[in-house]
């Protein structure tokens, strides 16, 4: 139950009712290099529960409480969040933090204290800016603009969404967005020097991770799972913590959830400052570079990152070195998503994200084989050692089914899939794209068939 006797970042407070959301609130936090506890990774059998939750809530820096209806009516919840309350009454150490998940209101210890709703985020992305933001503002006691405001002296632009939303914002592409930068007011020669510069990078080990305002420039560090975000791109229109065009540096808070990269890190940080034209970035050890400074010195900032690879042992290109066996989880089959054409590679991330959903509500187990040019993600059905599909990436996308595991595992929903898309349900041949969200949801419910969940 010790964390290396050291005090827990987050304890994580919920009703039995909203454990999937609790789950997914520990995991994101966790992601984020946050040391997290969570009943049900850290009480095993043989501890005495009470007595566990006790100490943890005793030594956890704060409290995220999933705040809904059923929590509010949970004597469990009530408990836990008391001793948070008590240690900081009037809130001026942030120790207790409401994640609303329903829009309910805030009654009992809970009422006055500011929180963060998940409730009305459209997408999975925004919830986890939100959740992050959130608790990134409570632990530094302050939340900076997202955005700069408009100079007074003119008329600003309206760039707000509609309200409400119509529905999740689609995720750019590489090509999506180097015709943002195109068809907008920039020096010419931007949108070249950009594309020329991302495969730079790419050949030198990074990789890309498309949002739908821009993209965070990720690289993969020995000892870490996740991989660290070592710059960002947005156009004019601000991204993440208010970014905006090319960001090259690192988030402290990583820096010191990963202190065996520090050295490294830093020594970017300090690379990247001395290229010409280079602007500090507050909040971040980054720096922010105008398009006319990457059009004039991109071959300085190539540079830059080159001698960060170089320190890491990254072996470029991007590509990831085929292993002897398969590798447990996705990492490694995102990390290749940069290898597909640019048009290939958001529906390449839309499967992945459906494969992991089904990994996040227990639903499949995931691991990933390589070969020569060829990435291949086994979505297993857990405890069974074998799945309904696979997910490939030659270049490109495709979903194939098994038919044998299906009429074995799960006869109803294959039924259903014959229905929809009639003889294309056989084995192990790819299913005809596109792959549409109702094929997947039909997909998701063999999943749950195969492992004995409620439909």
């Amino acid at each position: 139950m010790q964390n290396g006797g050291k005090r827990w970042d987050v304890f994580v407070s919920y009703t039995h009712a909203d454990r999937a959301w609790a789950e997914w609130v520990a995991w994101v936090l966790q992601e984020s290099g946050r040391t997290v506890l969570f009943d049900k990774w850290h009480i095993v059998p043989g501890m005495r529960w009470v007595a566990h939750m006790a100490e943890g809530i005793r030594t956890a820096e704060r409290t995220v409480a999933v705040y809904s209806e059923a929590y509010l009516e949970s004597e469990h919840g009530a408990t836990e969040t008391e001793g948070a309350y008590l240690r900081d009454a009037r809130g001026a150490d942030r120790r207790l933090i409401p994640v609303r998940i329903e829009d309910c209101p805030r009654r009992g210890i809970f009422d006055g204290i500011v929180g963060i709703d998940l409730f009305d985020r459209v997408t999975e992305a925004d919830a986890r800016r939100a959740l992050l933001d959130g608790v990134r503002a409570a632990e530094q006691g302050t939340a900076p603009p997202p955005r700069r405001p408009g100079w007074p002296g003119r008329d600003a632009p309206d760039v707000r969404p509609a309200f409400p939303p119509r529905g999740p914002a689609e995720r750019l592409t590489e090509a999506a967005f180097l015709d943002r930068v195109r068809s907008g007011e920039y020096p010419d020669g931007y949108a070249d020097a950009l594309g020329a510069l991302f495969g730079e990078l790419r050949e030198l080990g990074l990789t890309f991770e498309w949002g739908t305002a821009g993209a965070s420039v990720r690289l993969r560090f020995a000892g870490r799972s996740q991989p660290v975000s070592v710059g960002w791109i947005f156009t004019r229109t601000p991204g993440w913590y208010g970014l905006r065009d090319l960001t090259l540096g690192f988030d402290p808070a990583t820096a010191a959830s990963f202190a065996r990269a520090r050295p490294a890190l830093e020594a970017y940080r300090t690379a990247v400052s001395g290229v010409e034209g280079a602007v500090r970035v507050p909040k971040l050890e980054a720096y922010r570079f105008a398009p006319a400074v990457v059009v004039a010195e991109r071959s300085a900032i190539v540079g830059a990152a080159r001698s960060l690879c170089a320190a890491v042992g990254t072996r470029g290109p991007a590509t990831p070195v085929s292993p002897a066996g398969p590798v447990s989880g996705s990492a490694v089959f995102e990390d290749a998503i940069g290898s597909a054409p640019v048009d290939r590679q958001q529906e390449l991330h839309r499967l992945l994200a459906w494969a992991r959903d089904l990994e996040r509500e227990g639903l499949a187990e995931l691991s990933t084989s390589t070969g020569r040019d060829r990435w291949v993600l086994r979505i297993h059905v857990p405890g069974r050692g074998r799945g309904l599909v696979v997910l490939w990436n030659e270049r490109g996308p495709s979903l194939s089914p098994y038919r044998s595991v299906f009429a074995d595992l799960a006869p109803g929903a294959l039924a259903r899939l014959d229905e929809r898309r009639p003889g294309e349900v056989r084995q192990g041949s790819p299913l005809t794209n596109p792959v549409d969200d109702g094929t997947l949801d039909l997909l998701r419910t063999a999943y749950r068939e195969a492992s004995g969940s409620s439909a």
